[in-house]
């Protein structure tokens, strides 16, 4: 799938990546600034166009500062119809790191116990 994001300035450069889908078909790209100490560089208007061999989705944003310039989305639900929303389901996806981290941990424990009683008996009795 390709990504091209467009500012709505012409001092701007378009943006263009290919990024392969996973074995589910899905594509996923971010986009963010190069130099946070010119972030009044990146204010403004931005369409996004996703194409797929010869599909495409196009949809828009808008960078700005603080609450008042600040686009996160829309808001296309309502409490009762949340179709069009903004909200992603959470898939649990962000305890995978943590399981990781605690298999690490005992695996570590395990090997440092097991090297502790193999380098107690040094003696030559215990040869």
């Amino acid at each position: 799938m390709t990504f091209e994001v467009r500012a709505g300035r012409d001092d701007v450069r378009p943006y263009t990546e290919t990024v392969a889908a996973d074995e589910n078909g899905i594509a996923v790209h971010g986009v963010k600034g190069l130099d946070a100490d010119q972030a009044e560089a990146y204010i403004g208007e931005y369409t996004v166009t996703a194409t797929c061999g010869e599909n495409s989705w196009t949809d828009a944003f808008t960078v700005g500062y603080g609450d008042d310039d600040a686009n996160p989305g829309g808001d296309d639900s309502t409490e009762d119809d949340n179709a069009g929303g903004t909200e992603l389901p959470r898939t649990g996806t962000e305890l995978t790191g943590l399981a990781a981290g605690a298999g690490l941990l005992v695996i570590g424990a395990a090997t440092m116990l097991l090297t502790r009683r193999r380098g107690a008996k040094t003696g030559p009795a215990d040869i």
